[in-house]
């Protein structure tokens, strides 16, 4: 059996080569989205009570302006502990990553995104494994901390880290108390840094940990076995501070990685909505890929009638021609995987391609198993049909020259037109997701984010007083102006409830600015006046909101709400009393994904980061111009510093991802199609010789003979690209809906789909049809 497919491929090396290699991209397609769709609902696993594990989130805001967030005050944790029956263990973890601390040892200092502060039964409640230190007492006192394996060689090399003590900040100490394994990268908590949560109450205060209206900790309960908890408990019951309409969720730990698209979340996550889409575009371009497999065997069978009839002349039972060439397809299926597992070790088709993370283990026996079974299964369902087709033809039909492949030529053009549906379907979501992130990048944010450094304040003498700082870089011939602000545009942004007049509270995105906020970006105010150092009370009692605020409150226009009362409360009393004196037109501190919020803008003192608009010429010697002056107020720390605009690019990395993952896809299935239509060409034009070569003798001319023989091709393309075009339009607007700014889908991702798919059809075939009609119509006539 070996022997005789071995064979068989070499005779018909062209067919063999076309379907392996089509066969092989479907495949490699199929098993990489399959790694990735494992890892991704794998992750968490780790943890031997996981079931049982949740996260606390928090459902804020007005009717019209609900809003879920990961982020908890800290005392609700232990009201949670308090409150609810079944609740065996609490923690809370704190990020101090606004900006990033700076974590010294000896001469290295590095700033380190993956610190958290974490209560001391963080061990007990999640599974990593502790490699040096005591589970129970290794963040019980202050000031201690637990690093991982990469940190402490990262700081230590290969000595022992166990009492070494960090310097946090520039001016805490922290012991280390403990070494664990580093965190799976299938773990939705990536900590490198764990220091014990008793820190904070001395670094901070004992108030810090008390006030509800900070909402900086992200927080997990443990059940007690056998214990149930409800998904949704009002605030109020858990004894939060009365707030308009919050409400307490607790969600599965299984489902926080692939389910959290919340604000204020620790690390990244995946997304659901991903894995189906890619699951299916996978299965499809594996399905192109089969298809092509059925369609090329089919026509192959008409060329080896004879060799079916001379078998069955000689006895062969139809059994036996149908196990025969079932085991040429699974042997082509085998080598086909084959290929496919070579493509995806030696060419990062993961990463360079996809676009995607998934962790590749090919060489798992059970990952193995699975493989065999799948290209056995693939070889059995794409040849078996055409194995009943050849093994359907009788002896005299054939010997006689009587069968005809009419039927199994319709069958033959079914299986093309489901081909090239499925690639133009893609090709349109190609088309549409660059258009849609085109448009997402070319929006005017109101503001100008280009050529501004965002440079981080981490010295408490520049916190304290910025302006010294900002009046020498406002010196500089580049330099154009500088801002000092509490939370970055592009970054996450705090909320809180407000009051207008005695109305009801209304929760409003919140941004700590100084007086050179609006001049250093540019946004432009529609009523009142900026912020003033000529007015004392600026600094305490003035608010300037945004377009979007004043619609919330009520107020008619921008004008009508200057000087009116406005009020911060927590808890129905007044903390901050003022009032409107300007309102900014509409500036989008988001994505372009959401509508614009509510915003409050405020007067701060203790900025953490500055803006510094500079001239776009040598921006890279006003780079090391910044970089110099910061030094000089600040010589313990490193000078770090990004763009503004590159903040805003990163909020469409997963667009671009998906932009990335369509167009990859489009490519690989449009080259598998029009592969196989490479090969069936071949087919069409041996068929079609003698008329041609007769048609030729007649006087047609080579585009006659061309437009002939791509008629019915191109009728099936056409055909294709109808049936394709609804299903894309339902698909893509569908999708469009996520976007709160997003095109008008029209008719150019349509067009451009139809004629891109025409032209690789013409492609395609030309090469054989041209060749067969440039041939002397004497030698054809004659072998025919």
């Amino acid at each position: 059996m070996f022997k005789n497919c071995v064979l068989v491929m070499i005779r018909n090396l062209i067919y063999a080569t076309i379907n392996i290699l089509g066969l092989a991209i479907g495949l490699a397609c199929c098993i990489d989205i399959g790694f990735f769709i494992h890892r991704e609902m794998r992750f968490d696993f780790m943890h031997t009570e996981l079931d049982k594990i949740y996260r606390v989130l928090r459902e804020t805001g007005d009717t019209d302006n609900r809003r879920f967030t990961a982020s908890c005050p800290p005392p609700l944790g232990p009201a949670i502990q308090e409150t609810l029956p079944g609740i065996s263990k609490v923690v809370r973890l704190m990020n101090p990553d606004n900006p990033s601390p700076v974590i010294s040892y000896a001469d290295k200092k590095f700033y380190e995104k993956n610190f958290y502060f974490a209560d001391t039964n963080f061990l007990n409640v999640f599974s990593f494994q502790l490699l040096a230190g005591d589970r129970e007492t290794v963040l019980s006192e202050p000031f201690s901390v637990v690093i991982t394996e990469s940190i402490s060689k990262k700081y230590f090399g290969n000595h022992n880290s166990i009492g070494k003590i960090l310097k946090f900040k520039n001016h805490l100490d922290l012991k280390i108390t403990g070494t664990i394994q580093d965190m799976p990268a299938t773990s939705s908590l990536q900590c490198e840094f764990i220091a014990s949560f008793s820190t904070i109450q001395r670094w901070l205060g004992k108030a810090h940990l008390d006030n509800w209206d900070i909402s900086m900790y992200s927080t997990y309960v443990l059940l007690e076995e056998g214990a149930a908890i409800q998904p949704v408990y009002e605030g109020k019951f858990l004894g939060i501070p009365a707030k308009q309409g919050e409400r307490i969720h607790f969600q599965p730990m299984p489902r926080i990685h692939l389910y959290s698209q919340k604000d204020y979340r620790i690390g990244s996550t995946g997304n659901i909505n991903e894995v189906y889409s890619y699951s299916l575009i996978a299965i499809l371009v594996l399905f192109v890929a089969c298809i092509n497999f059925t369609n090329l065997a089919t026509a192959q069978s008409l060329q080896r009638a004879k060799e079916v009839g001379l078998r069955k002349v000689v006895g062969a039972q139809k059994w036996q021609l149908i196990t025969q060439h079932l085991g040429e397809a699974v042997f082509l299926a085998f080598l086909a995987l084959v290929f496919a597992i070579s493509l995806l070790e030696n060419f990062s088709l993961t990463q360079n391609i996809f676009a995607i993370d998934a962790i590749l283990n090919l060489r798992n026996w059970k990952v193995i198993s699975l493989l065999c079974i799948l290209g056995l299964l693939i070889g059995i369902m794409a040849g078996l049909y055409p194995a009943f087709v050849i093994s359907s033809y009788t002896p005299d039909q054939i010997l006689k020259g009587k069968f005809s492949g009419k039927s199994k030529s319709n069958f033959r053009n079914f299986l093309v037109i489901t081909q090239f549906t499925v690639s133009a379907t893609l090709l349109v979501g190609t088309f549409v997701t660059s258009d849609q992130i085109s448009f997402l990048r070319n929006q005017n944010p109101g503001y100008d984010a280009e050529q501004i450094i965002v440079v981080p304040l981490r010295s408490d003498a520049v916190r304290k007083n910025p302006e010294p700082v900002k009046s020498i870089l406002q010196k500089h011939p580049n330099i154009i102006q500088a801002s000092a602000v509490g939370l970055l545009p592009a970054g996450p942004m705090g909320s809180s409830m407000f009051r207008v007049n005695q109305s009801a509270e209304l929760q409003m995105d919140i941004l700590w600015i100084d007086y050179d906020f609006i001049k250093t970006l540019g946004v432009n105010l529609v009523a009142g006046r900026d912020f003033s150092r000529a007015f004392t009370g600026d600094q305490n009692e003035s608010f300037i909101l945004n377009e979007t605020a004043i619609r919330h409150a009520g107020y008619k226009d921008a004008q009508t709400a200057i000087g009116q009362p406005f009020q911060k409360v927590s808890d129905g009393k007044t903390i901050d009393r003022g009032s409107i004196i300007g309102v900014v037109e509409d500036f989008n501190f988001k994505s372009f994904k959401q509508h614009i919020s509510p915003l409050v803008i405020r007067i701060k003192s203790w900025p953490t980061y500055l803006l510094i608009r500079c001239a776009p010429s040598e921006l890279s010697h006003t780079v090391e111009s910044v970089k110099a002056i910061i030094q000089s107020f600040d010589m313990e720390n490193p000078f770090e510093y990004s763009f503004l605009d590159q903040k805003f690019d990163a909020f469409y990395h997963r667009e671009e991802k998906r932009k990335r993952l369509f167009s990859s896809f489009s490519i690989l299935a449009i080259f598998v199609s029009a592969i196989g239509m490479f090969g069936l060409s071949f087919y069409t034009a041996n068929i079609r010789k003698r008329e041609i070569g007769i048609r030729k003798v007649l006087g047609a001319s080579e585009m006659n003979l061309l437009m002939m023989v791509s008629k019915e091709t191109l009728s099936l393309i056409l055909i294709a690209n109808i049936i394709a075009w609804p299903i894309a339009y339902f698909v893509m607007q569908s999708w469009l809906q996520n976007f709160a700014y997003r095109i008008d889908l029209g008719f150019s991702p349509f067009i451009l789909t139809i004629c891109t798919t025409i032209a690789l059809g013409i492609m395609a075939i030309s090469y054989y049809a041209l060749k067969l009609i440039r041939e002397n119509p004497v030698v054809i006539l004659r072998d025919k």
